[in-house]
């Protein structure tokens, strides 16, 4: 089994670094401490609301399946 560690991909955004795993899963906290943000700041937002809804749409993901865009962690890695 790959462990989460050794399946990291980097990506330099505006000049931030990003870390994706392999399944492009991203660690949305990291990623908003970059620019002084935290996740929420963006996930209140119903702008965000309805890009997630339509992209799941497009991409025929739906949340009832648990397979939705957005995965939460709390406390975990």
């Amino acid at each position: 089994m790959t462990s989460y560690a050794t399946s990291i991909v980097r990506f330099d955004y505006y000049g931030q670094l990003v870390l994706f795993n392999n399944n492009g899963w991203i660690n949305a906290t990291e990623a908003a401490r970059n620019f002084g943000k935290r996740p929420n700041d963006w996930f209140g937002l119903s702008s965000t609301a309805e890009y997630i809804e339509a992209l799941e749409r497009r991409l025929g993901i739906t949340r009832k399946s648990g397979n939705g865009l957005v995965e939460v962690w709390r406390g975990g890695r």
